[in-house]
């Protein structure tokens, strides 16, 4: 059994949000809930997991 740490953090890379799922959740789930309510000026996701219904873009 894993567990997976979903993370948005500021520009200073101070924690705003976390959310923990089990490990075999997928991740695009888990977007919509971490943006909700932010300001963002960027934001940055592994390619095999960003989620393009919930506003993530994909940065190498």
């Amino acid at each position: 059994m894993t567990t997976k740490i979903h993370t948005a953090v500021d520009g200073r890379d101070r924690p705003l949000r976390l959310i923990l799922t089990p490990g075999q959740r997928g991740d695009v789930t888990q977007a919509p809930a971490l943006l909700e309510g932010l300001m963002a000026k960027r934001v940055l996701a592994t390619p095999a997991r960003s989620s393009s219904n919930g506003g993530a873009s994909r940065h190498p």
